[in-house]
């Protein structure tokens, strides 16, 4: 996925303690472009995204807003909602120079 000049705002992510993969919903903006969209970034991109927030959003703690709860398995299912903060947008750029994130388009 190329992510030149585009923008991703984030409304939440979801991941499982032993899955490698995270689930990162919001909009994708790029020029006067704006669609809903979902991304697979590895946990390596998430820390990066959870440091970009926390750097942008200073008045907030970001690890207060991920909560967990026991699946059935007994793994941890890990959820946060970002979309109330003041701002949520990152430049993708800033992420995917190691690893390449899938994006999910219906």
């Amino acid at each position: 996925m190329e992510a030149a000049n585009t923008i991703f705002n984030i409304e939440s992510i979801l991941f499982e303690s032993n899955d490698p993969e995270v689930l990162m919903r919001g909009t994708m903006v790029k020029g006067v472009m704006q669609y809903e969209s979902e991304l697979i970034l590895s946990h390596t991109q998430l820390n990066k995204v959870i440091n970009l927030l926390q750097r942008q959003n200073a008045e907030t703690t970001i690890h207060d807003l991920i909560s967990s709860e026991p699946m059935y398995n007994g793994a941890l299912l890990y959820s946060g909602t970002f979309a109330g903060l003041s701002n949520p947008n990152i430049s993708l750029d800033s992420i995917s120079a190691d690893v390449p994130m899938r994006q999910i388009r219906a």
